[in-house]
């Protein structure tokens, strides 16, 4: 496997078309190119077909009916990377983010989980959640 596919993006999403292909481009332009999976939660928007119209490296897991949150866990499992990085239909990650973290599962076998620290608006304001996260 090529280092810039180690990674995989699950985005679970439900008729937020438009937010969800603002978020695509930013995780398209990541030096990592990471492997981008959208867990649909039966939109009604259009959603499917914006994706493979727009986004044709992007795999798409149409769920029948909306499951949620749980949306995330059918496209972790659809994924086959070494690692699994989510997004909101309206985030995204820092360029150099994904491989950072990449290096530091694989520095540290027992680790589990890395929180990223969220920064909101053009501004890029850390989010109050983070400290509390931290903490």
């Amino acid at each position: 496997m090529t280092a810039h596919r180690r990674t995989g993006v699950v985005i679970a999403t439900r008729d937020r078309r438009e937010r969800l292909a603002v978020t695509l481009r930013h995780l398209g332009d990541l030096p990592e190119r990471p492997e981008i999976l959208v867990a649909d939660n039966a939109s009604t928007d259009g959603t499917r077909a914006m994706v493979a119209r727009d986004f044709p490296h992007v795999r798409v897991l149409a769920l029948p009916v909306n499951r949620g949150a749980l949306a995330r866990n059918h496209g972790a499992r659809a994924l086959d990377t070494p690692y699994i990085a989510f997004s909101d239909d309206d985030s995204w990650w820092a360029p150099g983010a994904l491989a950072r973290a990449a290096e530091l599962f694989d520095a540290h076998p027992r680790l589990g989980l890395i929180a990223a620290r969220t920064l909101v608006g053009p501004d890029a304001v850390p989010d109050p959640l983070n400290d509390l996260l931290a903490a």
